[in-house]
């Protein structure tokens, strides 16, 4: 494996690292906040590191690492949404910037998006399944 840098910006409260054993090892390219929260970090496998050629992190809560492969450019958009109990506009100024990003990609260029999208269907809580016997579980499709 060769000692060559990923080009990137990279600020306080950013970086990459090996963990694992030689030969099991994986990078970790991370963005994160003063307080360790509203992170965001991709591993890479060991035998993928040379395909990444830059890694942007566009803020706290998005990191963007393009890697170039035998039959392309790969783009992982790696994401941490704000949560429910962030304010409105918290939450769509980050939409608002993962939605930009996205139309800046080429459109012969590959997207993957990951992370935790801190998404929510309907308005109902989820009832404790914890507390409900196995047998008392019901499934509708």
């Amino acid at each position: 494996m060769s000692d060559r840098k990923v080009d990137g910006k990279v600020g306080k409260g950013s970086g990459c690292k090996f963990y694992g054993a030689k030969g099991k090892r994986y990078k970790l390219f991370w963005m994160g906040g003063k307080k360790r929260s509203d992170s965001v970090g991709i591993f890479v496998a060991e035998k993928w590191v040379d395909s990444a050629v830059s890694v942007e992190r566009h803020s706290k809560r998005v990191l963007i690492l393009k890697m170039v492969l035998d039959n392309g450019s790969l783009n992982v958009l790696t994401v941490y949404a704000p949560h429910s109990g962030k304010p409105e506009e918290e939450k769509e100024s980050f939409w608002n910037e993962v939605f930009h990003l996205l139309s800046c990609i080429p459109q012969n260029e590959s997207v993957v998006t990951a992370g935790d999208m801190n998404g929510h269907v309907g308005s109902t809580p989820c009832p404790k399944i914890s507390d409900t016997p196995t047998d008392k579980l019901v499934y509708n499709h």
